[in-house]
């Protein structure tokens, strides 16, 4: 009976021991616990064809997935997203202290977490996004696209005979984006009750769409033509942002397509067409007040 006391004591004694070792040395269990689980060479897979390669204000592509700051993680996310990567894992820095409450605090705020979508290609987009962090700062990224690979050939088909119908090599800029911007509104009609008419979908194969689906098309037409470009959203609507000339106008399609009572011919204005944040902001600010701490392109020297 002696003899068993004593082996418990024993294994107390052990447990205590481990349990004090644990505590002194947890920094250096951690590090080589990260050191075995994260791979020093992150692999990358094979990029799209829809990727965006202009470098914008908030967000920039980054080869960096080993991340040290929230700055980085926002960088890692959009690179994400925008290199058309629906499954994509990548790790917090061992000094980043911060990294989990950084991330929730990323999911949390909704406004940027969606806006991040306006800086891709419209194909590139995500309908969903599911973003987890685990304890040892193991990121999983997972997204499911806003179009169909089945939509996605069905659109570039009529991207393909749009552009070689009315674009031509000896135009300017502008007059391309002008050309692209006539024809979507001459043949287009404005609808927003169909889930469809939600999507460059039901605009370039229907004909009608809502204000999303103006801003998809001629962000897609855009890209296109290597013209840079990023959708632009207030709290309820959405429009285009393009570099022209070295200067980021605006282009409100839907606006420039009003829907007139007792009108029969189809309307064509050119009101919102590449014009500047303090023009627009007289025309419209109610509907066209942005966030000037994510579309900082808007707010830059105009003239």
């Amino acid at each position: 009976m002696k003899k068993k006391r004593k082996t418990d004591w024993l294994f107390v004694l052990l447990l205590l021991t481990i349990a004090l070792v644990i505590y002194l040395y947890k920094d250096e269990i951690i590090e080589f616990s990260l050191n075995v689980i994260y791979p020093k060479n992150i692999e990358l897979q094979e990029i799209n064809e829809y990727k965006v390669d202009y470098e914008f204000s908030l967000v920039k592509n980054t080869d960096n997935f080993i991340i040290k700051d929230r700055t980085e993680f926002i960088n890692a996310f959009y690179t994400i997203l925008n290199n058309g990567w629906n499954n994509f894992t990548f790790y917090c820095d061992n000094d980043y202290k911060n990294c989990q409450e950084d991330i929730n605090d990323f999911i949390n705020e909704d406004s940027l977490l969606a806006s991040i979508n306006n800086f891709v290609s419209p194909f590139n987009e995500y309908d969903t996004v599911s973003i987890t962090v685990n304890s040892l700062g193991k990121i999983n990224v997972v997204f499911v696209n806003n179009y169909s690979e089945e939509e996605k050939k069905l659109i570039n088909e009529k991207l393909d005979e749009i552009v070689a119908k009315i674009i031509k090599d000896n135009m300017s800029d502008e007059e391309k984006i002008k050309a692209l911007h006539d024809y979507i509104i001459n043949n287009s009609k404005y609808d927003s009750d169909t889930e469809l008419y939600k999507k460059a979908t039901g605009l370039l194969l229907y004909g009608y769409g809502n204000c999303s689906a103006y801003t998809d098309t001629m962000s897609l037409l855009l890209n296109r033509l290597k013209i840079p470009n990023y959708r632009i959203a207030s709290e309820d609507h959405t429009w285009n942002l393009v570099l022209i000339d070295g200067y980021w106008k605006h282009i409100d399609l839907t606006w420039d397509d009003p829907v007139i009572i007792n009108v029969k011919k189809d309307v064509l204005t050119h009101e919102y067409f590449l014009i500047n944040t303090e023009k627009l902001l007289k025309l419209d600010k109610e509907k066209h007040s942005f966030d000037e701490n994510i579309y900082i392109e808007a707010k830059k020297e105009e003239k």
